[in-house]
C-alpha cells in the first residue's frame, strides 16, 4: 500500500513539474489551472488534509513530493491498522486525556481529542470492551459539528465491522470447541454494535445457536453465557450457575436481576453471597 502511494505521489510530482515548464514556455493558461487543481485535488486524496492542500499550493509543485501538514498527521496515518498496532497508546497513559472520562471528551474535548477518543474506542470495541456504551458514542461522534470527527467516527464504524467479520471468517468452519466459543464471541460482539441488522442478524443468531451445543461439555460456563447473550433469556444464567458454580455468572446474575428488578432473587443471592453486593457497589 505504502509503495503504491509513493509512486501516486511521484507521478502527481511529475505532472506537476511538467505543468510548470509548459507555464515557463509559454505561459498561463486555463489547462495550466486544470492540471495544477488536478494535482491539488489527488493531494487531498492521498492525506484528506486541507492544510497540505493550501501548503501545496503555496510552494508548488515541491509541495506535491513532500507535503507538508499543519496537523500532527494524515488521516490515512491515523486509519492505517499497521501504523496504529505500532504507535497505539491505551486510552490510560494518554497525557491530557487520563482525567476525564471517555463520554467526557467525547461531549466536550477539542476535535482532535474527540479523534484520539474514537481511536481508543475503536480498540475497546475490538477488544470487547463496553461493546454498547462505546458504540453508543461513537454514533453520537458521527453527528459532531466539526466533519473530521464526523469522518473518523465513520470509519472505526467500518474497521469495527471489517474486523469482526474477518475474525469470524477464520473460525467459521472449525469444528474445535475453543474455535466455537471464539467464533461465538466475535458474531456475539458483533451483533452488539449494531453494525449488522435485520434478516443478518438472525442468521448469524441462528448460526450460534446450533454451533453452541458442542462446546457445553468442554466450556460449560462459556456455553451458558453464550446462550444468555444470544437469547436474552436469564433462565440460561440460572441454569449456568446450578451447574457450573462460576462466580462469574453468578455476578452476571445478580446484575441482570437488578437491572430488571428482579429484587427477590437478587435479595437471595445477596443472602447466599454477601461479598457480591460490594463488589457490585465497587464496580458501580
Amino acid at each position: 500500500m505504502e509503495k503504491k502511494l509513493l509512486s501516486v505521489i511521484l507521478i502527481n510530482g511529475f505532472w506537476g513539474v511538467l505543468n510548470l515548464i509548459w507555464i515557463i514556455s509559454d505561459g498561463i493558461t486555463i489547462w495550466n489551472f486544470i492540471f495544477m487543481g488536478t494535482n491539488i485535488m489527488i493531494i487531498y486524496l492521498i492525506y484528506r488534509d486541507l492544510s497540505s492542500c493550501i501548503i501545496g499550493i503555496l510552494t508548488y509543485p515541491i509541495g506535491l513530493f513532500i507535503p507538508i501538514s499543519a496537523n500532527k498527521g494524515g488521516f490515512h496515518d491515523l486509519f492505517d491498522v499497521r501504523h496504529r498496532s505500532l504507535e497505539y497508546i491505551p486510552f490510560n497513559r494518554t497525557g491530557y486525556l487520563n482525567t476525564l472520562p471517555i463520554k467526557s471528551i467525547a461531549a466536550l474535548g477539542t476535535s482532535q481529542q474527540k479523534k484520539t477518543v474514537i481511536l481508543e474506542i475503536t480498540e475497546l470495541i475490538k477488544q470487547g470492551v463496553n461493546i454498547s456504551e462505546n458504540t453508543a458514542i461513537l454514533r453520537k461522534l458521527l453527528e459532531d459539528p466539526h466533519p473530521d470527527v464526523g469522518l473518523y467516527a465513520s470509519e472505526s464504524l467500518d474497521e469495527i465491522e471489517d474486523h469482526y467479520v474477518e475474525e469470524i471468517a477464520k473460525l467459521e468452519f472449525s469444528t474445535e470447541p475453543e474455535d466455537i466459543v471464539k467464533f461465538c464471541n466475535n458474531v456475539l460482539n458483533l451483533l452488539e454494535t449494531n453494525i449488522v441488522v435485520g434478516e443478518l442478524q438472525k442468521y448469524y443468531r441462528k448460526i450460534i445457536l446450533e454451533k453452541v451445543r458442542y462446546i457445553k461439555e468442554e466450556f460449560p460456563e462459556d456455553y451458558y453465557v453464550t446462550l444468555y447473550r444470544t437469547t436474552s433469556d436469564i433462565n440460561a444464567l440460572r441454569k449456568g450457575f446450578e451447574e457450573t458454580r462460576s462466580y462469574d455468572i453468578l455476578r452476571m446474575l445478580f446484575a441482570e436481576d437488578l437491572r430488571k428488578k428482579n429484587f427477590k432473587e437478587a435479595k437471595q443471592i445477596i443472602k447466599d453471597f454477601p461479598e457480591i453486593l460490594k463488589e457490585y457497589s465497587q464496580g458501580l
